[in-house]
């Protein structure tokens, strides 16, 4: 809502004198924004396991840093029973060699060097800390980080499943599927950033600048600057920065152009938008023209147009054949 008087007259203005520049907003079907919330839930929630595992990992390096050695991935059951079982060094080294090894095989790790090693790590290990308060407290701390990531692994499951299903039901699942890196969890995210609606964008540089993929010109007299756009939905944005890293080993003139956005000094970041800025036209096209991605079809309008990704195409599958 405006509160300034000049901004609020001149917003009046336009809707009064320009009205032919604004376009209806239609809302998308209950069953698109149904998706969007699930999608966007999930995200939040996988960005919450992500932090208690960091959490998680930086409590054991408090007391009990050999657990990262032990357990591998923090976010997996194995981690989560072998620290209530043995929330300690001491604890662990406490118990037969064989408890542990049978405790490694109930739990999925069948090679025996694997578990050797392990079982040497734990014979080997020097205590970090004989701190008492360190000894008590920590340990609790680690005990609630691992029933949240607990509670956490069969939530995604649920959300994995509802997502799944509903972008099932959606006539343009194959579209959005098609596209190189866009798996379970990129496809629909996909799906909602465009909608069912072919009037919602007139242009692929709607959704580029909607997303803020496309960057901000600013000029002035001789001045002349391209800068990062700050106001845009951040998790827009992000569905099409993730999609881009992704598509890279999937797609062979996405990883051509990825490695070229490189040797020319672009950072990892900024190379992904770029690719993300290609890919929003693409995805418009197909989307518009309701038709699902063909990698050679694209690849045969580069050879058309002479591109100079060409040789670095065919250097790439070579290289992989």
């Amino acid at each position: 809502m405006k509160d300034d008087p000049l901004d609020a007259r001149l917003a009046c203005e336009v809707v009064r004198l320009h009205g032919d520049w604004l376009r209806v907003l239609r809302p998308q079907p209950a069953a698109v924004r149904q998706l969007q919330l699930l999608v966007e839930a999930r995200r939040t929630f996988v960005e919450q396991r992500s932090a208690f595992c960091e959490q998680l990992g930086a409590a054991l390096k408090l007391y009990f840093p050999q657990a990262l050695k032990l357990v591998g991935n923090l976010n997996s059951p194995l981690c989560w029973a072998l620290l209530r079982r043995w929330p300690t060094l001491a604890a662990i080294q406490s118990a037969r060699a064989t408890s542990v090894e049978q405790f490694y095989r109930e739990h999925g790790l069948h090679s025996a060097e694997r578990i050797a090693e392990r079982v040497a790590v734990i014979r080997s290990a020097v205590t970090l800390t004989d701190d008492a308060a360190v000894l008590a407290a920590v340990p609790l701390q680690v005990s609630v980080l691992i029933a949240q990531l607990e509670a956490l692994h069969p939530a995604l499951a649920d959300y994995d499943h509802h997502i799944a299903e509903l972008f099932s039901q959606q006539t343009d699942a194959a579209l959005f599927t098609s596209f190189p890196g866009a798996g379970p969890q990129l496809a629909p995210r996909l799906y909602v950033a465009f909608g069912s609606d072919r009037s919602r964008f007139k242009s692929a540089a709607e959704i580029q600048c909607l997303s803020g993929i496309a960057p901000v010109t600013i000029r002035s007299g001789k001045m002349h600057l391209t800068q990062w756009r700050w106001h845009c939905p951040t998790y827009l944005r992000q569905t099409f920065h993730e999609f881009a890293g992704c598509s890279v080993p999937h797609s062979r003139w996405a990883r051509a152009f990825y490695t070229l956005q490189l040797e020319r000094g672009r950072s990892p970041h900024q190379a992904k938008r770029a690719l993300a800025y290609k890919w929003q036209r693409i995805i418009f096209c197909c989307w518009q023209q309701n038709q699902t991605y063909d990698e050679d079809r694209y690849i045969a309008s580069f050879r058309h147009r002479h591109s100079s990704l060409i040789p670095r195409i065919h250097a790439l599958q070579n290289l992989a054949a």
